[in-house]
């Protein structure tokens, strides 16, 4: 490992410490997605089963 690569990593490390604490900063936004994601899953096999019977 060359002294580059271990820069690179250094720095990809810092981005994601700082990427998860911005997440944890921001549990709204993880709720929202969580939301999102949950209606999508419960709501396309509905939608599907909906528009067979129509």
């Amino acid at each position: 490992m060359n002294t580059n690569n271990i820069v690179k990593v250094k720095i990809q490390l810092a981005l994601s410490l700082k990427a998860i604490k911005w997440l944890f900063s921001s549990q709204y936004i993880l709720q929202v997605v969580f939301v999102e994601s949950f209606v999508t899953s419960v709501g396309l096999p509905l939608h599907r089963r909906y528009t067979q019977h129509s």
